[in-house]
């Protein structure tokens, strides 16, 4: 077939040259893929504790109360933590109990109004929330010394106790 046609540009073209016309191995596959393997795992790496390095630069460590008696927390001592929860919207009665409790040597976790968003309405009785039997002994003491409220063994909340202060607590 060359041999009917007259040689133009194209057939005058040099023999192939340069990295691009080599053909690719096997082994420069798989060197290329760990290649981008170990440059998006530094990447990632960097991008992860980067982030981390930043997000655990801007932990707030206390939390100072607001001017309804919003969330406030205090230090810790040893001992179950107790949480102090106001659901008679009283103005700072959680954080009078929180502190009440503290300087009695209870490790008070938090002391916070209940969201009325999450819980309408008000609860009328206030009620001492042990979250296991292991903490039992501690919520009554704790129920003790806020005056003999009721102890019940539940774990709905979080924290080991948790107080709920009703519109019935003085």
């Amino acid at each position: 077939m060359p041999n009917q046609f007259p040689l133009d540009e194209f057939d005058l073209v040099p023999s192939h040259g340069g990295r691009h016309r080599i053909r690719r191995t096997a082994g420069h596959r798989v060197r290329e893929w760990f290649l981008l393997l170990g440059a998006t795992l530094v990447i990632t790496g960097l991008g992860f504790y980067g982030f981390k390095i930043i997000g655990d630069s801007n932990n707030f460590t206390a939390f100072a109360p607001t001017e309804n008696g919003g969330e406030v927390q205090v230090a810790a001592v040893n001992g179950p933590g107790v949480t102090v929860i106001d659901a008679s919207a009283k103005s700072n009665q959680a954080t009078d109990v929180a502190n009440l409790l503290l300087a009695a040597g209870f490790n008070v976790l938090t002391a916070r109004n209940l969201s009325p968003l999450t819980n309408p309405g008000s609860a009328s009785v206030s009620v001492v929330y042990a979250r296991t039997a292991d903490v039992a002994g501690k919520a009554q003491e704790v129920a003790s010394k806020l005056g003999e409220l009721k102890v019940v063994t539940n774990n709905h909340f979080d924290d080991p106790i948790t107080v709920v202060l009703g519109t019935s607590y003085h």
